[in-house]
């Protein structure tokens, strides 16, 4: 007996259509492997490097499957929910419904909101970021509003803030520096320390 056939049916779990469980889900014509690689195991086709299906290892199937939210409007792309390397999110369509050397659009799932909490219409507004939020009011130059990994952002030519308040990030960035805040820098630096 081979060690596929006793794990099999722990790693690949069985479809609802009664189907073959190691048919690939992407392309249709591979086999789902159990494949090792600088991360740990995971289940990838054999067809790679034409079909690029991989899903992490899990003793639970179902926590690692993809999830289809639902349709873009626009594009008419699948919304996808899928589980990555460096933690959950979102993806409209897959890598081939692009041209070659595109790549999908992706979203990351903020911390404190749970994969399976993700309806459509939240997950059409994260893809959406990051967007133009307005004009800067001297150099006319656009800024945009995204979520990053380390929270909301506001961006402008170069310049990033992670404003406490969207309005207070806008502001901060409208206005330049003057002579009074350099002072306070100045008098900050020149402070003792209070340990050491």
């Amino acid at each position: 007996m081979r060690w596929t056939d006793m794990l099999g049916p722990h790693i690949y779990a069985p479809r609802e259509d009664g189907g073959d469980p190691r048919q690939c889900p992407s392309c249709g014509a591979g086999k789902l492997n159990l494949k090792a690689g600088k991360f740990g195991a995971f289940v990838g086709c054999s067809n790679y490097p034409e079909c690029r299906y991989t899903r992490p290892l899990a003793a639970d199937g179902e926590a690692s499957a993809d999830r289809i939210l639902g349709k873009d409007p626009v594009s008419g792309l699948d919304v996808v929910v899928k589980a990555g390397r460096f933690g959950p999110y979102i993806q409209l369509g897959e890598p081939k419904d692009y041209a070659e050397g595109e790549k999908p659009k992706r979203a990351g799932i903020p911390k404190n909101i749970s994969p399976a909490d993700i309806e459509l219409d939240l997950a059409l507004k994260l893809l959406s970021l990051p967007r133009e939020i307005g004009k800067h009011p001297e150099t006319g130059e656009p800024i945009t509003a995204g979520l990053g990994r380390f929270g909301p952002f506001v961006r402008h030519e170069n310049n990033l803030c992670q404003p406490r308040g969207w309005r207070r990030g806008v502001r901060y960035r409208a206005e330049p520096r003057g002579d009074a805040d350099r002072r306070k820098d100045r008098e900050r630096a020149e402070r003792p320390a209070l340990w050491g």
